[in-house]
């Protein structure tokens, strides 16, 4: 296959092609599957619980940075509407309160978003298995896991309604 040049970026010398980028948008989709199925074979098996309560983390982080992508989410205009200045787009700090704000935009009502409140505890799971010396336990993987399931399910079922693969 032939790759036609997009764009060069002077920083990196890489060339991105359409190609990549399109592999790319898929990617985050397809890295958020293989995460949440890991997260799966770890709780089965019981090993890797600190792996796989960050990957839970992941599998949802990168479903939402997928789908922000997708749709052009305007990232900049969010940071300036929302007052948070300098943030790197789509970064840990920001992607639930983008997510949240693109929803809310479309119309969507609080008691419709709520379950994006439990993306904090997924975040705080994944600092602890990833900074703590603590081992995280087999019982807050597991939650992990149904909060990961439960919230890529909302977001799957929200963004095919909107017409977004």
């Amino acid at each position: 296959m032939v790759k036609i040049p997009l764009l060069l970026c002077f920083e990196c010398s890489m060339i991105v092609t359409i190609h990549s980028l399109i592999i790319a948008y898929m990617s985050l989709k397809s890295k958020s599957d293989e995460n949440i199925n890991l997260v799966g074979y770890a709780v089965f098996k019981q090993k890797y619980l600190n792996v796989a309560a960050s990957r839970a983390y992941y599998s949802v982080f990168q479903l939402i940075k997928h789908f922000l992508k997708k749709t052009d989410f305007d990232y900049a205009e969010f940071v300036e509407r929302m007052n948070i200045p300098d943030k790197r787009p789509f970064s840990h700090k920001t992607i639930h309160q983008a997510y949240f704000y693109r929803c809310t935009a479309a119309g969507m009502k609080w008691d419709e978003l709520k379950i994006l409140n439990l993306i904090g505890d997924l975040r705080y799971m994944r600092t602890k298995a990833d900074y703590s010396e603590e081992f995280v336990k087999p019982k807050e993987v597991e939650r992990c896991m149904d909060n990961a399931k439960d919230i890529i399910a909302f977001i799957e079922k929200r963004e095919s309604e909107a017409k977004v693969d």
